[in-house]
């Protein structure tokens, strides 16, 4: 997002929490259990800027994509310190999974899950 756009975001929604979404998915053929997931933070706006500054220092880059780095090993454990960086020790994060799903070996692409 660049900076005008971003600038208006916290203008137009000042002091109201935002939901950072993630979908992501494994169809790797040589993971047994492949999936796709929608999931969702929701961030308190004091909360965004510390967030958002420690989610790009963690991922050393402001463009980071799960799917993309489930498909390393290093990229995994990449995940699950992001993971770990967005868990709140005292279980307090709001936090959705809204869709969870199976994805049959053959579908390559997880666009035939149901």
């Amino acid at each position: 997002m660049n900076d005008t756009l971003m600038n208006t975001f916290y203008v137009t929604n000042a002091e109201r929490p935002v939901a950072y979404i993630d979908e992501s998915y494994d169809t790797d053929p040589a993971h047994t259990r492949n999936f796709y997931i929608l999931s969702a933070v929701l961030v308190e706006s004091a909360q965004r800027d510390v967030l958002r500054s420690g989610l790009v220092r963690r991922a050393a880059s402001s463009y980071w994509h799960t799917s993309e780095a489930l498909r390393t090993e290093e990229g995994r454990v990449h995940v699950h310190t992001l993971l770990t960086y967005l868990a709140d020790d005292a279980g307090s994060e709001q936090c959705v999974i809204s869709v969870l799903q199976h994805v049959q070996q053959k579908d390559d692409t997880g666009e035939l899950a149901e």
